[in-house]
């Protein structure tokens, strides 16, 4: 399992992170009375975004782990979780390629969308 490169910063940037657990209900409406709801599964994981900014050799790097170590989002990979203040690390899987837009001559900021295993 690939694990986060350590040249790429890990922290999203102040007020990008935001993170909710996974919908984990599936429901049915019949044609009469309240919609029936009941629980998917009980491995739901939490979902994760956050912005990272990054000089133009990290944002390289990020699309190559994302490219190659990932094997275009297919597998899951190890970080530190943004959510726990003591830094352990958890898995985590791509929700959809990095997005990348450049705000400043030398900046890159790249938008994650992850989802953490249970």
């Amino acid at each position: 399992m690939p694990t986060w490169p350590a040249l790429i910063p890990c922290a999203p940037a102040r007020g990008s992170f935001q993170f909710v657990p996974e919908n984990n209900v599936a429901e049915f409406a019949p044609d009469v009375g309240e919609p029936l709801r009941r629980r998917r599964y009980t491995a739901a994981g939490t979902l994760f975004e956050g912005d990272l900014a990054l000089t133009p050799d990290q944002k390289e790097m990020l699309i190559n782990f994302y490219k190659t170590d990932c094997e275009d989002g297919t597998l899951s990979f190890t970080m530190p979780d943004w959510s726990d203040s003591n830094g352990f690390s958890a898995t985590f899987s791509w929700r959809s390629p990095p997005a990348f837009s450049h705000p400043a001559a030398g900046l890159y900021r790249a938008s994650l969308s992850l989802r953490k295993s249970a």
